[in-house]
């Protein structure tokens, strides 16, 4: 009979890195150096992927305002795109919700793939956020200590996140519409609409390809600009909204994209300034 083999003898694990928690001041500084450098490449990395997206838009969008554009499509100020393209920022879920946005409006065709790579890189960033903390909530441990304070006073406060710019303002994120197939494009277009009764019928093709969300939800994601009732109204008359501002935010509110902004915005100006020349059209006026 042969001999049965036992099991492979385990290999001895490699050392590891000690916990924060048991580090001396001298080897936290080390270690929140080597915390930073890390966390430099991984925001790099991210603002390669958000600058390449937000560049291939800003080719095709004329004059000087391209970013504001793309903000007014993202639902949030200009000022808290520019700290994005530039990786400064604290690492926090709102600023993901931000970054997912802009990476799957522009350049959409690309923007699932973009989007999955930036995720790897940005969870590589929340963790090192959280590794920092504790390396500096140490730091105010160890100096209390050694300041010979009693313990119980003077409670070890934790690195509050840094807000970005229009944080407490900003309207809630909305999903972006996920694209059609290539070869397969399904998304209705404003400007084959000649008369206010087209433009309404292509807001409804558009809503639908949007998939349908309720008015309410609608209301929500505008954070109310625009009540459901006005949605309502907008969809289901026959005439041409009588604000631009109040497409733009149908549009945005559907997920659209910087063209589709685009496309809707030269669409209702062409119908509204021939309405005007024509003695003016009916308008819907109830709105906000």
């Amino acid at each position: 009979m042969t001999a049965t083999k036992g099991p492979a003898p385990l290999e001895p694990e490699e050392d590891q890195e000690p916990l924060i928690e048991h580090l001396r001041e001298e080897e936290l500084r080390d270690r929140i150096r080597t915390i930073d450098d890390e966390m430099a490449k991984w925001r790099a990395k991210l603002s390669l992927l958000l600058n390449a997206a937000v560049q291939y838009e800003l080719n095709k969008v004329a004059g000087d305002d391209g970013v504001e554009v793309i903000a007014s499509v993202v639902g949030i100020h200009a000022e808290a795109i520019w700290p994005l393209l530039a990786g400064s920022y604290r690492a926090t879920p709102t600023v993901w919700m931000r970054l997912e946005r802009i990476l799957m409006l522009c350049h959409a065709s690309e923007g699932v793939e973009r989007v999955t790579t930036a995720r790897g890189y940005f969870d590589r960033l929340l963790d090192l956020t959280a590794e920092r903390d504790r390396a500096l909530n140490r730091r105010v441990e160890l100096s209390r200590r050694k300041r010979g304070k009693e313990a119980g006073i003077g409670a070890t406060r934790v690195p509050e996140p840094e807000k970005a710019p229009g944080d407490s303002t900003d309207p809630p994120v909305t999903p972006p519409a996920i694209p059609d197939l290539r070869g397969h494009d399904q998304r209705p277009d404003p400007l084959l609409a000649d008369t206010p009764e087209g433009f309404v019928a292509a807001m409804r093709a558009y809503h639908a390809w949007a998939g349908n969300p309720s008015l309410r939800e609608m209301e929500r994601r505008c954070a109310k600009q625009i009540s459901y009732s006005t949605f309502r109204t907008m969809l289901n008359g026959g005439s041409l909204p009588a604000k631009l501002a109040s497409v733009e935010t149908f549009v945005r509110v559907l997920g659209g994209t910087t063209e589709d902004l685009q496309r809707w915005a030269t669409a209702w100006r062409r119908i509204a300034m021939n309405g005007d020349e024509a003695g003016g059209g009916d308008r819907q006026s109830n709105e906000p």
